[in-house]
C-alpha cells in the first residue's frame, strides 16, 4: 500500500505537517518495502480552492491512502470520491505512524 503524508521534510524521519494542502512536502511510503520518496508541494501558495488542486496532485501520485492531522472539506471530498482512504487526527514522526498502521493491518 502507498501512503502519502504532508511533511515538514523529505524523509521518513520528518515530522508530519499540520497543513495538508499547504505542506512544503509530501512523503510517500510503500508499506510493503518501507521505501519512500518526497514530492515538493508546488501548489502550497495557491489561492482559494488549493485543497482540490492538491488532492488531484495526490491522486496523480497513485497513492492508496492519505494520513494527515487534518484535511479540508474540499480536499477530503475529492480524495474520497477517487477512492483514496483517509485517516485524520494523526501527527508526529512519519516513520512511527507508518509502523503503527502496518502493525494494525
Amino acid at each position: 500500500m502507498k501512503i502519502l503524508f504532508p511533511s515538514t521534510g523529505e524523509n521518513l524521519d520528518s515530522e508530519m505537517d499540520n497543513r495538508f494542502a499547504r505542506a512544503d512536502w509530501f512523503v510517500v511510503v510503500d508499506t510493503e518495502t518501507m521505501e519512500s520518496y518526497a514530492l515538493r508541494n508546488g501548489e502550497k501558495e495557491g489561492g482559494h480552492g488549493v485543497g482540490r488542486v492538491v488532492a488531484q496532485y495526490v491522486m496523480d501520485a497513485g497513492v492508496d491512502m492519505v494520513v494527515a492531522p487534518q484535511i479540508g472539506p474540499k480536499a477530503m471530498s475529492a480524495l474520497e470520491s477517487a477512492g483514496v482512504r483517509t485517516i485524520t487526527g494523526k501527527n508526529g514522526i512519519i516513520r512511527r505512524i507508518v509502523e503503527d498502521i502496518v502493525a494494525d493491518q
